[in-house]
């Protein structure tokens, strides 16, 4: 080891208390370096935990929010489903309402023709009841005539006239039974024409009925095969959907892991390979810890002042080396005094692979305490003499 200052030439031996009490200030500092590199150990474990924590969140909330996309997407699926359904049984509605309008219409017509039919029988009826009236009153007044006229002949020939009479009313009771038939025969022609046109109505109305209930019947089985077909169709693009998404979540997933292991791997290295590191630069440094704490120039110093009042002045003193004399300096504020020493030192070390540096390193000591008055700071003077270093400042 080589150290480079300015002023070591001269080197003064430190008591054997010093001696001990730097052994135990290097046991000290080992102890701590110690810990700090059990700190440093659980702190990269402590990350690494965390990592692993942050990374399964991480994946739990990537599977949350897949399961919620798939949830969106079915409730959507569903909700188009059940707007389907609702269309359905909207259009069944409506063509059972038409359904019911028509067999209304149908029944409405049916009842106007029943009332148009008997208005016409009855007008029939009441018109073949005043021919037959006016036949009987001009059959009555034929045969009043006639008997007036028997009557009035009954002078000239009664059985001339009353063979004639017999003969009249033969004919008009021939002719009152034949319009009398005629009249039945036409009014039993009329009704039968009429029941088999209601009855050609009827079968026609129901005819109409059965093709509307078989044209209803077609137009719903084709409009629910229609549905069920774009249901499973749908149904087959949904599930498709969910499968890729399924395949690609398993593929996210499959990467974040692979590259969630590469990053523990890497890291866990980069512990292994630091841990060793500084376990390897521990033993160095303790090595060199050993080593220095025989050379006294590295034993850390104590500022132990003492402070002579000089009439008008103070006189600070401090025990150092003379190589440690330009390091020390004194300021001054009222009544506050600070003493403060900073040295450096270098030295060489080995290097990797047979290569060598150099380590430069750095410490400063400072003091502070009150002397009774006031001083002035840019008065104060140093001088070193018998192993001292003394400084003197005027008082206020």
């Amino acid at each position: 080891m080589k150290v480079s200052n300015a002023n070591s030439s001269s080197k003064l031996v430190p008591p054997k208390d010093d001696l001990d009490r730097l052994k135990r200030q290097k046991s000290n500092l080992i102890d701590a370096e110690l810990v700090e590199i059990d700190n440093l150990k659980n702190y990269y474990s402590d990350k690494k935990t965390k990592g692993r924590q942050d990374h399964e969140k991480d994946l739990e909330e990537l599977k949350g929010l897949q399961q919620k996309e798939l949830l969106s997407t079915i409730e959507q699926h569903q909700q188009l489903l059940t707007n389907k359904l609702d269309e359905y049984k909207a259009e069944q509605q409506n063509i059972e309402k038409a359904r019911t309008e028509y067999i209304s219409q149908q029944k409405a017509l049916i009842a106007q023709m029943k009332d148009e039919h008997a208005a016409t029988v009855d007008q029939k009826h009441r018109e073949a009841f005043k021919s037959a009236e006016d036949i009987t009153e001009h059959a009555d007044a034929i045969l009043a005539k006639a008997r007036l006229d028997n009557a009035r002949a009954m002078a000239q020939g009664q059985k001339h006239f009353s063979d004639e009479l017999d003969k009249q009313a033969q004919m008009q009771d021939k002719q009152i039974q034949g319009r009398d038939t005629a009249f039945k025969l036409s009014y039993n022609n009329t009704d039968m024409e009429n029941s088999k046109m209601l009855n050609q109505q009827k079968q026609s109305f129901k005819k109409s009925l059965n093709d509307l209930e078989v044209v209803s019947s077609n137009k719903i089985q084709n409009q629910s095969n229609l549905y069920q077909a774009q249901l499973n169709n749908e149904k087959a693009q949904y599930e498709a959907l969910l499968e890729q998404q399924r395949e690609t979540f398993a593929e996210r997933f499959k990467s974040i892991k692979d590259a969630h292991d590469q990053v523990l791997n890497s890291t866990q290295d980069k512990l292994t390979k630091d841990y060793l590191d500084a376990t390897k630069g521990l033993l160095t440094d303790k090595k060199s810890i050993e080593e220095k704490s025989k050379d006294p120039f590295y034993r850390p110093v104590i500022l132990n002042e003492s402070v002579k009042d000089v009439g008008r002045f103070y006189d600070v003193e401090l025990a150092l080396p003379s190589h440690e004399r330009e390091y020390v300096k004194m300021n001054a504020n009222g009544r506050q005094i600070k003493l403060s020493l900073s040295r450096q030192y270098s030295e060489e070390v080995d290097l990797s692979e047979g290569t060598k540096g150099t380590s430069k390193k750095s410490e400063t000591i400072s003091k502070e305490f009150q002397v009774p008055e006031i001083v002035e700071p840019k008065s104060i003077v140093q001088r070193y003499e018998n192993g001292k270093v003394i400084f003197r400042i005027n008082k206020a």
